[in-house]
């Protein structure tokens, strides 16, 4: 898979996601009742009795010496009530929703990007498991190599015993390594498949040279700035202090009396076995409500939204002293990465040359065992330190990326 269709996998099927969505929807909920709280309630009602009465002497025979009478009502109603001045508290209920729904949002563009950069570096793991194999393969190859070199060489005379077995251990040592990356590779490739919704490994297909050369879209200034200013677990945290700003304002309106109106229109119908009748009527009552003493619950309501309004904004403040930070340290890391890339890719070029003429002298009988074992193993180590070097800067730009909520 290429490392979009991992990114839209693990989009699609992880639970953090899903529940950032869920968020999104239950905000907008949110806002949509503060929004009906303008709007008046309507209601219809209805009601149907029957009613029997009897009146008379008793008597054993059902019917006689006996007289009923039957009433049967009937009402159907239709109601409106309204809040005419709630103090304020509709208006501050409404901008808290309004502000609930953008911190859902960037919670939920946070959550993505988060779940991306999960996403990248189980694919950037794999990458790097592969590229361990392929470093691995390369020194079984080499290994192999000299050890049919000093066969030869100990048939013929010029290699001692003792470089044979070095020669032997050098092959068995670089087989178990290749072994040790193979297995590494396929549980990356599982844990991938995981996390991309497969129910199987999946293969990583790399394009470093594609990668290397996209420059980053804005310049350093204006990436600290982005951070500190719009990265999305800033816009979180200053929306949440919006929405507890207003949640303090709906709690000091419960100091102001409620004023609010209600009207309606019915229509009652009666009739018994001697008469019937209609009674249509309607009413409208205009009230206010004030509560004098509560307990001190409005006392404490003010407070806890005031406390919570207070740790928001001091959350806001460090959000954006956290955010220039790891920005200023991931251009730093990325900077670091990139020069140890082009140091990395010099150093293998010198390691496989150096070890190319180790290997000629010592198949002319000219160098030592020790000299092509340590000239291998320098190569295998530039080749490890390029792609950790390589893995590092993938990962430091993913993360960069992630912490702005944009790609670069």
């Amino acid at each position: 898979m290429t490392l979009r269709e991992v990114i839209a996998g693990a989009l699609a099927v992880n639970p953090v996601v899903a529940a950032g969505e869920g968020s999104v929807r239950t905000a907008w909920s949110t806002q949509r009742v503060a929004y009906g709280a303008y709007l008046p309630t309507i209601t219809a009602t209805s009601s149907a009795t029957r009613t029997g009465a009897s009146a008379g002497t008793s008597s054993p025979i059902p019917g006689v010496g006996t007289s009923s009478s039957v009433a049967r009502n009937a009402t159907v109603g239709l109601g409106a009530a309204m809040d005419l001045y709630t103090g304020g508290r509709r208006k501050a209920n409404d901008a808290a929703a309004r502000a609930e729904v953008e911190a859902a949002r960037s919670t939920l563009v946070a959550d993505r990007y988060a779940v991306t950069l999960a996403a990248q570096r189980a694919f950037y793991e794999v990458i790097r498991a592969a590229d361990f194999v392929r470093v691995a393969e390369a020194a079984a190859r080499e290994a192999a190599q000299l050890l049919r070199y000093t066969t030869a060489q100990s048939r013929a005379g010029t290699a001692t015993r003792s470089d044979l077995l070095r020669a032997q251990l050098q092959v068995t040592t670089t087989q178990q390594q290749l072994a040790a990356a193979a297995d590494t590779l396929s549980a990356d490739a599982y844990a991938l498949g995981w996390l991309a919704g497969a129910n199987g490994p999946v293969a990583a297909l790399d394009d470093w040279t594609a990668e290397m050369t996209r420059p980053l879209a804005l310049d350093d200034s204006a990436i600290v700035r982005l951070a500190v200013d719009a990265s999305p677990t800033v816009a979180a945290t200053q929306a949440v202090t919006l929405a507890d700003e207003a949640a303090v304002r709906a709690a000091r309106s419960l100091y102001l009396p409620t004023i609010s109106a209600t009207a309606g229109y019915s229509w009652a119908a009666s009739a018994t076995t001697s008469s019937a009748g209609t009674r249509p009527g309607w009413n409208i009552v205009l009230g206010t409500t004030y509560p004098l003493f509560d307990g001190f619950l409005r006392e404490d309501a003010v407070t806890r939204a005031q406390v919570a309004a207070d740790v928001a904004r001091v959350t806001t403040v460090d959000a954006r002293r956290s955010a220039r930070a790891a920005a200023a340290q991931l251009l730093g890391a990325l900077r670091t990465a990139v020069a140890e890339i082009v140091l990395g890719t010099e150093a293998i070029r010198s390691a496989r040359e150096d070890l190319r003429v180790q290997m000629a002298r010592y198949g002319a009988g000219i160098s030592t065992m020790l000299d092509v074992l340590t000239s291998q193993a320098a190569l295998v180590q530039a080749e490890q330190s390029l792609v950790l070097a390589r893995h590092r800067y993938r990962i430091t730009r993913a993360s960069l990326e992630a912490l702005l909520g944009r790609d670069l």
